[in-house]
């Protein structure tokens, strides 16, 4: 009996101690499966963290060549703007020709005076501010039409155009008509007036009246 006890004994030892050995295994399984769970979510939370970086790079991107197209749009309505307010005084320029004397040929009827001849040897000389006082001072009504494209000549716009809009509406210079009709449409282009400048060049353009053809380029350009 005491020998059978000591066997048991033994045996229950020795599978106690395997039991301890089959812990120690489970533990060290244990640690091992957790070492790879952190490795593996360490490289999860990597790859998250780089796809993070990665994406906020890419909207970042994609805010800045917003930004850029917005400015470079914006650039662009400006110089379409500035352009479209720059036309007309670029049409101006391409077509203001000072006016050819042909006090030589105007009618008996209008009688060409001495201070006129003076003013329009001033006119011809391109001293355009004294030659409308010379011009102005007669009342013939080839001095006046000269009177006024000398004030045109010499910058003084809006004078001229108040001058040529009394004409234009007076039948004493219906012989003259086109002529005023011509500068005083580009004397409102320059000023920026181009509904003005279209109604007088279409005018001159259906009637076939003086400059008819420089009046149709201007519309084509205007129309542009």
């Amino acid at each position: 009996m005491d020998k059978l006890d000591k066997k048991s004994q033994k045996g229950l030892e020795f599978f106690s101690e395997k039991g301890n050995v089959l812990d120690v295994k489970s533990s060290l399984d244990g640690m091992i499966d957790q070492m790879f769970d952190e490795e593996h979510n360490d490289r999860d939370n990597e790859s998250n963290e780089n796809n993070k970086r990665y994406n906020i790079k890419w909207i970042w991107m994609a805010l800045a060549i917003l930004l850029l197209g917005l400015v470079g749009y914006l650039g662009f309505e400006d110089r379409r703007a500035s352009n479209k307010n720059e036309e007309p005084t670029v049409l101006f320029a391409q077509y203001f020709v000072p006016m050819d004397d042909i006090t030589s040929e105007v009618s008996r009827s209008d009688t060409v005076t001495d201070n006129s001849s003076v003013g329009m040897r001033l006119y011809n000389a391109r001293k355009f501010e004294k030659a409308s006082a010379e011009l102005f001072a007669n009342e013939d009504k080839i001095s006046q039409v000269y009177g006024a494209l000398s004030l045109l000549n010499a910058g003084h716009t809006s004078e001229a155009i108040a001058f040529m809009e009394n004409q234009l509406r007076s039948m004493d210079y219906e012989d003259y008509h086109d002529i005023i009709r011509w500068y005083y449409s580009l004397a409102v282009l320059q000023q920026g007036d181009k509904k003005k400048a279209i109604n007088q060049l279409q005018f001159i353009k259906k009637s076939k009246g003086y400059k008819n053809k420089e009046a149709a380029e201007i519309l084509d350009e205007l129309y542009r």
